[in-house]
């Protein structure tokens, strides 16, 4: 039996796209939290208050709350105060490639390309303190070497919390 890598030490060990390299080589921090404990901590910013604000400034608008995160017995409550991120959009998916689909395409409904969006995503990321979280996928088990890695700003930690209840958490020094 292989044992596992840290995946947070050894990361040059691991096949990644070169777009992601570039992110966590070049971001303000990385974290990789390795228990449940961890995230939570993240998801609450790092102190003991019982709730926090995820904020983010945005050009023409200044801080803008995208969510509140209140400290549970058995975990976090969300809210979002925004209307429109608590609904459910029906048309909300469009498709970014140039294969076959009967979905509305990106370029179609914005205006823009979606590798120009995805190219301002990646370079925000980069001015971000992020946290990587790694999951196991679907029925499979931690050892089947079927994963998937998440990347996010450090103060979204909740999203990563949640994920890693739903899926199954791969703590990156057992990968």
């Amino acid at each position: 039996m292989t044992k596992p890598l840290n995946f947070e030490t050894n990361r040059r060990h691991f096949e990644l796209p070169e777009q992601i390299e570039a992110i966590l080589n070049r971001c303000r921090s990385c974290e990789y939290p390795k228990t449940r404990q961890d995230l939570i901590k993240l998801a609450m910013g790092s102190t003991d208050e019982d709730t926090f604000e995820v904020a983010y400034e945005v050009p023409g608008k200044g801080l803008v709350t995208e969510a509140t995160v209140t400290r549970c017995k058995n975990g976090l409550a969300v809210n979002y105060p925004d209307p429109y991120m608590r609904r459910r959009d029906p048309d909300c998916m469009v498709v970014a490639d140039t294969g076959e689909t009967d979905k509305l395409r990106f370029d179609d409904r914005f205006g823009c390309s979606f590798e120009t969006l995805r190219n301002d995503t990646f370079e925000w990321l980069i001015s971000q303190q992020l946290v990587v979280t790694l999951f196991t996928i679907g029925a499979f088990e931690a050892e089947s070497g079927q994963g998937a890695m998440l990347i996010a700003p450090k103060n979204a930690g909740f999203f990563s919390a949640g994920l890693a209840d739903l899926q199954g958490m791969v703590p990156p020094d057992s990968v």
